[in-house]
């Protein structure tokens, strides 16, 4: 399946479209009776301002429309502190990249795929976690082909289901 969105890095320009999309996404949770996750107004301007400022804040953008940012997801390439204790075991420790605060618009459909497949292209091993709540994602991940491999904590203590896909690596001569 080919890429459906376009993915750039996010600027700071993008800020007000961005919270719209995570106001719209915790909605979506709340309608979904997902009451626990990204409550007290997380993720918060600062992180979001804090994730572009590292360079790893991403949007994604419809092919025939580069100016209609319609998801939204934290990528990046390294040790993910939260990831280091985990109730269960990761499929591998080699280096791996990290999709955190995922967000799209309801219109954006399969966006997870694109950005998946974005993240593969970077690198191919891949963490992730969700929120027991976080039925959508679960199923979306289980789809992908992602293993479940146990529970982490995140910052305020509370756990987490965590997910790891790698794929082969493509040698070509």
């Amino acid at each position: 399946m080919q890429n459906r969105y376009n993915i750039r890095l996010t600027n700071t320009q993008d800020l007000n479209t961005i919270m719209q999309i995570y106001n719209h996404a915790r909605q979506r949770m709340r309608n979904a009776n997902n009451y626990v996750q990204w409550v007290n107004g997380y993720p918060s301007k600062e992180i979001i301002i804090n994730d572009i400022q590292k360079q790893h804040s991403f949007v994604c953008t419809p092919p025939y429309d580069p100016k209609n940012i319609c998801a939204v997801f934290t990528m990046f390439i390294g040790n993910e502190p939260t990831y280091q204790q985990i109730e269960g075991q990761w499929l591998n420790s080699l280096p791996y990249a990290v999709i955190h605060r995922l967000a799209a618009m309801q219109h954006a459909k399969q966006v997870t795929y694109s950005v998946i497949q974005y993240t593969f292209s970077k690198i191919n091993n891949i963490r992730i976690d969700t929120h027991a709540h976080n039925y959508a994602m679960q199923h979306i991940l289980q789809k992908q082909q992602f293993n479940y491999c146990g529970i982490i904590k995140v910052n305020d203590n509370t756990p987490r289901l965590a997910y790891q896909k790698t794929i082969p690596h493509i040698i070509t001569y």
